[in-house]
């Protein structure tokens, strides 16, 4: 249910959903479900609730963050202009290699024309998958 109400762009519904789970219900969420609720959060541009689910997963939770929770919080930050945040983000990572992440920080660089900044996720791009041709583009 939070996966569909992200997907269609009911950020505020997939975060009803998420705290009902997990006050309601008391069912502890696990990494799919955090994956499922920052997405809405991203695809919403809720960036101060992604936030705030990301520290929980982090702080309350005691989750293992993989590159897909990452790679959507650079996608939320960076949608919403905030580079800098997001290249935070990936610099902080214990091991910034999946291109779903610098894909992101480079698609935000796009709509945001910040030419420095996509430069070093084209060239993090590159290294990992030459042969990719979306990247070039």
């Amino acid at each position: 249910m939070i996966a569909a109400y992200g997907i269609h762009g009911k950020g505020g519904e997939a975060l009803k959903v998420f705290y009902q789970m997990v006050k309601s219900s008391g069912i502890k969420p696990n990494n799919v479900n955090f994956l499922s609720v920052l997405s809405a959060c991203s695809y919403a541009g809720l960036v101060e609730k992604g936030t705030e689910i990301f520290d929980l997963m982090v702080g309350e939770y005691k989750l293992e963050l993989t590159s897909e929770h990452y790679g959507i919080m650079v996608d939320l930050l960076g949608r919403n202009g905030e580079i800098s945040k997001a290249m935070n983000i990936i610099n902080h990572m214990p091991n910034p290699d999946g291109p779903h992440v610098w894909g992101a920080l480079l698609g935000a660089c796009r709509i945001h024309h910040n030419i420095e900044v996509g430069e070093v996720a084209a060239k993090n791009l590159l290294n990992l998958d030459a042969n990719h041709a979306g990247y070039y583009i």
